[in-house]
């Protein structure tokens, strides 16, 4: 996903008279990335051996920027939220996504959030016949669920199947492998409550 908005920067050339807000956020290199995505997933000829479908989308930030703006449009009954995502998900564009993040969550470098899943018998995992006797590789996901309000420190992984409460905080290095409940400190390989927040 590329995340487009603009950026309140008004020595930029391009900047609002008014606002101050510019398009200067990396539109294009988002854009090129996407497109650098699509191709290679076409290209390459993998897509057959996904376990799913592929969904490239550019989306409005979160930026508070041209609030003006986005209040007139919500008068309008034009849009339902200040947030691009947000407006994403009522209108239904994340409706079949394996992994949902909540408002305000931090993330360190490197965290790693994953939702699939592989057979656990080597054969298995070298293809299976579907109801029609055609030939596939297995893969599936289990969704990752995380609240409101949490903070991932660095190098954090997130395992398929995982709902992770409002108000979390899980520490630098952990692997979660099981639900964390709202308002928790968890830490370690794998991750257990320490204490509540």
């Amino acid at each position: 996903m590329g995340e487009l908005d603009a950026v309140v920067c008004p020595g930029h050339r391009c900047a609002d008279p008014v606002t101050g807000a510019a398009h200067s956020c990396g539109h294009h290199a988002q854009i090129a990335s996407l497109m650098g995505v699509a191709y290679a997933l076409k290209e390459s000829g993998v897509m057959p051996y996904l376990g799913g479908d592929v969904a490239l989308m550019a989306v409005p930030a979160e930026e508070g920027v041209e609030l003006e703006w986005r209040n007139e449009m919500m008068q309008q009954g034009k849009i339902s939220y200040l947030g691009g995502k947000q407006e994403f998900i009522k209108l239904g564009a994340f409706d079949d996504g394996d992994a949902m993040i909540g408002d305000r969550c931090a993330f360190g470098p490197n965290v790693t959030i994953v939702t699939p899943l592989h057979p656990m018998l080597p054969r298995e995992r070298e293809y299976v016949f579907t109801p029609e006797g055609e030939k596939k590789r297995m893969c599936y996901a289990k969704p990752v669920v995380i609240g409101n309000d949490c903070w991932f420190g660095a190098g954090v992984t997130v395992c398929p199947g995982v709902t992770i409460g409002d108000g979390c905080v899980i520490g630098a290095g952990s692997v979660v492998t099981h639900d964390i409940p709202p308002h928790s400190l968890a830490l370690g390989v794998p991750a257990k409550v320490v204490r509540e927040i």
